[in-house]
């Protein structure tokens, strides 16, 4: 018999939380550490890894805590509805909730009904600088729940729905690698088409090098704000080289006239030492903000280089072989400025340069229309699984009234 419960019934609800990311003890360790992000970038129901790791000391010192295998992750702000089932033992920060299983409802029951509620969670949610919904709140959502067999029955005919979708879903992701190999392999073949008689010049040569303050005014956490001057770190940078302000922090007018560098201005560009090595973007939107100190500023010397051209070298093949070759350090490879600035760049004549950089955007414009129109193809997918989840479940409770 199907009878109305909430989850708060049916579950136990567990907060998450955040060790102090400047004790060094608490992290690296071997106990798994989900967020709103990492769940952006997992593919099909299940987690078993992330990409940060806490240690047993971090777990006991923290407000965060370990929920069993076998139990749904979702992440309650910064989105509201990315939903996983953890295959083993997993812990997560403040952003998500652990949503533990009683004896009345299967995982993977729980598991597709939160994936078809996500526009409710959504529209329970609170907040002004972003949405987020309390344990409360999510405690109190109602569902119709059948029997046991029943719900292994639904699972299982959803399973074998959804596995036909994942397919179309993993060939679109094929086709994604494949367009961005393609757009790479063309951008890299207008710094092989140049002649070898062209002159050759060092980064420091043709742009200004600037590392970021990194004295007493570094903008340290506490500085960090929701609005304001744009202080930009890696994260920030989209695969394509654009500056994005999904994730952005800031930091007051006042914070910055007291640094001392690291203040980019239009067409720069900008370029990870530690971290994500190489990792570059090009500013063409922020008309002043700061950089941290993972990154560094290259202002192209225009009578030499355009800035476009600069772009289009440092994300090159060439510069990430000079990476490798070039790297130190054994737990977190890092670059220095100067290490950087003695790379080798072939500088033709800012007409030829044009030309190339006219090529290299328009490679980059038609790549982007192209992954796209894939990306729309497999948000349409996603929402046929929602639809026909959410079209199910009516239909079982209709038949259960």
């Amino acid at each position: 018999m199907w009878k109305k419960v909430t989850l708060g019934d049916v579950c136990k609800i567990v907060n998450g939380g955040t060790p102090k990311s400047n004790v060094k003890m608490y992290w690296e360790g071997d106990v798994q550490w989900l967020t709103p992000k990492d769940m952006g970038k997992i593919e099909g129901k299940y987690v078993d890894l992330t990409e940060r790791q806490i240690t047993k000391d971090g777990l006991n010192n923290s407000s965060a805590k370990l929920v069993p295998a076998n139990s749904v992750i979702l992440s309650c702000r910064a989105p509201i509805g990315h939903v996983f089932i953890n295959t083993i033992d997993m812990s997560f920060n403040q952003g998500c909730k652990g949503l533990v299983p009683t004896a009345d409802i299967i995982t993977e029951y729980l598991y597709y009904f939160l994936f078809s509620s996500k526009q409710l969670l959504n529209d329970l949610g609170t907040g002004t600088t972003f949405k987020e919904i309390s344990g409360k709140t999510l405690a109190n959502v109602e569902l119709l729940l059948p029997p046991i067999a029943e719900q292994q029955r639904i699972v299982a005919k959803l399973d074998a729905t959804f596995a036909e979708i994942d397919k179309a879903i993993e060939l679109n992701d094929k086709r994604t690698k494949e367009v961005k190999n393609l757009i790479a392999q063309s951008q890299n073949q207008l710094f092989l088409s140049i002649p070898e008689t062209v002159s050759v010049m060092r980064l420091g040569d043709v742009a200004k090098f600037e590392n970021g303050d990194r004295g007493k005014n570094y903008p340290s956490k506490k500085y960090q704000i929701d609005e304001g001057i744009p202080f930009v770190n890696a994260g920030d940078f989209s695969l394509d080289g654009d500056i994005e302000t999904q994730s952005m922090v800031y930091i007051s007018e006042e914070r910055f006239n007291l640094l001392g560098a690291g203040k980019f201005k239009i067409d720069d560009v900008l370029f990870c030492l530690r971290g994500s090595l190489g990792k570059s973007a090009i500013n063409k939107s922020i008309e002043i903000g700061a950089i941290a100190s993972s990154l560094v500023i290259l202002r192209a010397k225009q009578n030499i280089v355009s800035s476009d051209y600069l772009f289009a070298y440092i994300r090159s093949d060439i510069v990430k072989n000079l990476i490798v070759q070039t790297a130190g350090g054994a737990a977190q490879p890092n670059l220095s400025a100067k290490v950087v600035s003695n790379y080798e760049i072939a500088v033709p004549p800012l007409r030829e340069q044009q030309r190339l950089t006219e090529k290299f955007w328009l490679i980059r414009e038609h790549g982007l229309v192209a992954l796209d129109r894939i990306s729309q193809k497999s948000q349409q997918l996603i929402e046929l699984k929602a639809a026909i989840l959410s079209k199910e479940l009516q239909r079982k409770e209709s038949e259960a009234a």
